[in-house]
């Protein structure tokens, strides 16, 4: 037979991104310190409660842990994540969420329901890279909107929308992170977040709001989320358990019309059925037993001193021509280089120095942003932080002097052992 390559399909040949990869890749090097993944630290984990809940699941309800539920999800799951909204002055039913696992499924089920292939999307330049592959994978022609302090600029989202609209190629919808986005950790203000609305109203468009961040508020106050401003008329939410709680239980939720709602069943049938009924009755008896908010309120502390930490050593250790972002929550920092470095070349300065991140230019759907990275916080221990940034600030120091010193550009191989950035968000 014919290499099987020879038959796969547009939207398989379309699927080309290794970033996410990568950054598993990168977070794994056992002699490397790592602040490329968004992943929780081992005492960020609830270990014992979770035992604890497991062992009383698999003595008194095994018999519905081990069979398949609903592919909306379980009810009392869903009554639960109900319940939680309602606490944060968010009023929604049951007809109006679904479980899913995890929040890259809730992007992969919008897009089978929103995007042919050729449509276009609004996201932030920057933005989350699983959110553009995946996008891309349907076909969807990326539209980049920048970024001030206060989120989306909406001068620029205007035109872009006004042009489109006015060519009959309205953008099926407008992507958003607005809380602690990754990967810059800017929060979209509340008036930018009511200027992006009436913009989404005037031009009839989706808006998807992604929060896997939100509860992740270290400083300052809770804007309300668009779905709060807006209901699930305009609006499509998607939470997570995956930054919250405990990534391998692979849960997350989208909160939508009762008509779209139905629709991503119906897709999610085809997908895999029902999410982990074992997964979501270890989540649901979380919420249910007040555990969930008390496990926040631990992960909030530790990763508050953790950020606090590295933008301490971020001053003491970075050359003057180095900015970054000091977001009031979430889990990452955005630093910019001077405009003529590249991230990606000074790649293997850190990578020699066993220091590693991503290259800012991943997230930019345009393929700008060569002068910055993104760096997360919370997975290394402090002594790591501190030692990780005095490796990388000699390596971009070290990278600038040879830029000044040499008389023609340098060009650097890839290294052997580093693949692509993408997966771990």
């Amino acid at each position: 037979m014919k290499q099987a390559s020879a038959q796969f399909s547009k939207m398989a040949n379309r699927a080309v991104g290794k970033v996410i990869q990568e950054i598993v890749d990168l977070v794994s090097k056992p002699d490397t310190i790592s602040f490329a993944g968004a992943i929780p630290p081992s005492d960020a984990l609830p270990a014992d409660t979770f035992k604890d809940i497991m062992h009383d699941i698999l003595s008194n309800r095994i018999d519905v842990a081990l069979q398949y539920s609903s592919t909306y999800g379980l009810q009392e799951l869903r009554e639960e994540l109900v319940a939680f909204y309602q606490k944060q002055n968010t009023q929604i039913s049951t007809d109006e969420l679904i479980v899913v696992s995890a929040s890259q499924q809730a992007l992969d089920l919008i897009s089978k329901c929103f995007i042919d292939s050729g449509d276009k999307v609004i996201c932030p330049l920057p933005s989350y890279i699983a959110a553009m592959d995946t996008f891309r994978s349907y076909g969807a022609e990326l539209i980049g909107i920048p970024m001030d302090g206060e989120g989306m600029r909406t001068d620029i989202l205007e035109d872009r929308l006004e042009n489109f609209c006015h060519i009959g190629q309205k953008p099926k919808f407008i992507y958003l992170v607005p809380d602690f986005q990754n990967p810059t950790g800017t929060t979209t203000s509340l008036e930018r977040r009511k200027a992006i609305l009436k913009l989404a109203n005037k031009f009839d468009v989706l808006i998807v709001e992604d929060s896997p961040y939100r509860e992740l508020r270290y400083r300052g106050t809770d804007q309300p989320r668009f779905l709060e401003l807006a209901g699930t008329d305009k609006i499509i939410t998607i939470g997570t358990f995956t930054k919250l709680f405990v990534p391998g239980i692979r849960l997350g939720w989208v909160v939508a019309a009762p008509n779209i709602i139905e629709k991503l069943m119906l897709l999610k049938q085809t997908t895999d059925i029902c999410s982990s009924t074992l997964s979501q009755l270890i989540a649901s008896e979380f919420l249910k037993r007040g555990l969930f908010d008390e496990h926040i309120k631990k992960t909030k502390a530790l990763y508050q001193d953790k950020q606090s930490h590295m933008l301490a050593m971020l001053k003491k250790y970075m050359p003057k021509y180095v900015r970054w972002t000091e977001p009031e929550g979430g889990l990452f920092l955005f630093l910019h280089l001077s405009e003529d470095m590249s991230a990606r070349d000074l790649l293997e300065h850190a990578m020699r120095r066993k220091v590693a991140y991503v290259p800012g230019d991943v997230f930019f759907c345009d393929g700008s942003g060569e002068n910055t990275m993104r760096l997360n916080f919370s997975y290394p221990t402090k002594e790591q932080a501190e030692e990780g940034i005095k490796r990388l600030a000699e390596a971009i120091e070290e990278y600038y002097q040879n830029r000044l010193n040499r008389t023609q550009q340098e060009h650097y191989a890839p290294l052997e052992d580093f693949k692509s950035f993408e997966q771990i968000y």
